[in-house]
């Protein structure tokens, strides 16, 4: 759990929890966006917050694979 800020949405500060669990023997993760207001919230989906999050976890997604092989 940590709150984020970013600043192409200054002052909409949200507060993210990510939970990790086991499930046949793979990790699922869910993350979970509390905003402070509907403004805040469509602030951060209009500063492209989507795409960046996606492209976060591809690049998690490669990482997790890279290590696997090791």
């Amino acid at each position: 759990m940590y709150t984020f800020r970013f600043d192409g949405a200054p002052g909409a500060e949200a507060v993210e929890t990510l939970t990790f669990v086991e499930k046949d023997g793979k990790t699922a993760l869910t993350t979970t966006t509390l905003h402070t207001s509907v403004e805040n919230r469509d602030a951060h989906v209009r500063s492209g917050m989507e795409e960046g999050a996606l492209q976060t976890m591809d690049r998690l997604a490669e990482l997790l694979d890279v290590m696997s092989r090791r």
